[in-house]
This record gives structure tokens, C-alpha cells and sequence, in this order.
């Protein structure tokens, strides 16, 4: 699971420079991620991809794009409203997340062949993040164990 940054450069000249997203990324085997991630990329090998990315969008109704490396290489991707296109080319991962600011951006998914020149895509391990509950020690999202207080 990590954290993906977008941007997709202006595809005209004029007054927008381009555009960002942040989102989520996770593979179909990492629970609970997948189950809240933007983007879920299929783990699983068997059966046509255009048939995995599609039982993927069912079975992760939060997710707005879900990826699936095909048998003949390339990948499979599928947008929330049904779309599906296969790529010969690229990491699944990088295309689901380009395929997600696409389609945040509001541009046409059936223009996207790829990714586009300039898009840069970063992804990071979310740092575990702390939880305030009044009278209680902090919590964070870190599964390490912190010692007895003493």
C-alpha cells in the first residue's frame, strides 16, 4: 500500500499548469488496505483481466480505478463507471494511478494511450499517524509495540 502523487501536465497551452492527485494505492491481497484504497491492482493471475478488473470494481465499491496485469503482458484497467481498457505497455500500478488523476481531472478516458510525456508519478509509505483520545495515551497506526510504562 502507499501513497501515489500525480501530475499530468496541461495538455494546452493556457492558465491551468496542469494537475495533481493524491490517492491511494493497494493490491487486491492487502487487507484492510483494499478495501479503502482509489486504486486496487489485481494479485490474482487467473481468468481473462478485463473479467478480473471487473469483479474487482465489485467487490471494492470505494475504489475508483482497479488494475490487472494481463496473461500477454501489458495490463487491463477499469474506471467505477465501467470503462475498461488494456495497455501493452507499463507498470499496472503507475497506470491505475494515471488513470485515476485522468479521470479526477474530468478528461476523456478513451484519449488516454498511455502514460502521457511529462506525467510524473511518486508513490510513498504513508507515515503511521497519531491518534488523540482525551485521558488516553496517543495511538498510531505503527503495529510496533512501545514499552510498559514504567
Amino acid at each position: 500500500m502507499n501513497l501515489a502523487r500525480v501530475f499530468l501536465p496541461a495538455r494546452q497551452p493556457g492558465p491551468q499548469d496542469g494537475v495533481v492527485d493524491e490517492h491511494l494505492v493497494a493490491a487486491s491481497d492487502e487487507t484492510p488496505w483494499a478495501e479503502i484504497a482509489d486504486v486496487v491492482v489485481g494479485t490474482d493471475a487467473a481468468g481473462p483481466a478485463a473479467a478480473r478488473v471487473r469483479a474487482l470494481l465489485i467487490r471494492h465499491p470505494g475504489c475508483l480505478v482497479a488494475v490487472a496485469p494481463d496473461t500477454g503482458g501489458g495490463c487491463v484497467v477499469g474506471e467505477r463507471h465501467g470503462r475498461v481498457r488494456r495497455f501493452a505497455t507499463g507498470d499496472p500500478a503507475t497506470l491505475g494511478s494515471v488513470v485515476h488523476a485522468w479521470v479526477r481531472a474530468g478528461l476523456p478516458f478513451d484519449a488516454l494511450d498511455g502514460v502521457p510525456p511529462g506525467a510524473v508519478v511518486t508513490r510513498a509509505a504513508p507515515a503511521p499517524q497519531a491518534v488523540g483520545v482525551p485521558g488516553r495515551r496517543a495511538a498510531t497506526g505503527d503495529r510496533r509495540r512501545s514499552p510498559a510504562p514504567g
